[in-house]
């Protein structure tokens, strides 16, 4: 079942991860990423799914599993992103795709999450 834009809307003014730095990425599989974020005294996991019938984002509190062996998009989102505040995460438009701008010294990324099956 996927998100539509309503929910993707609640569910980020509820994760409020504006502001976070991302402190550690885990990729467990090949539909899913894991980010471990850090703001002002709170600790958060925010998990990223685009398997068939379970696209999610949603904040968790068990420990996400690292695959054996490390994905080469994980390997490169850690050194692109890891340290890197997220200055803005946001829904484009009524679209199941999520914008974060992050900074990380001067340099300054975008990243798009689409929220769909085989994302």
């Amino acid at each position: 079942m996927s998100l539509n834009c309503n929910e993707i809307n609640l569910i980020l003014s509820e994760l409020d991860i504006t502001g976070t730095f991302i402190q550690d990425v885990v990729q467990p599989g090949y539909d899913t990423m894991a980010f471990y974020t850090y703001k002002e005294g709170c600790a958060k996991t925010v998990l990223v799914c685009t398997a068939q019938n379970s696209v999610r984002i949603n904040e968790t509190r068990r420990k996400i599993p690292k695959n054996e062996k490390p994905l080469r998009f994980m390997e490169f989102l850690k050194s692109r992103i890891r340290g890197a505040k997220i200055v803005s995460c946001r829904q484009l438009g009524l679209e199941r795709i999520i914008k974060m701008e992050l900074t990380h010294g001067d340099d300054s990324f975008i990243m798009y999450i689409r929220l769909w099956s085989n994302a």
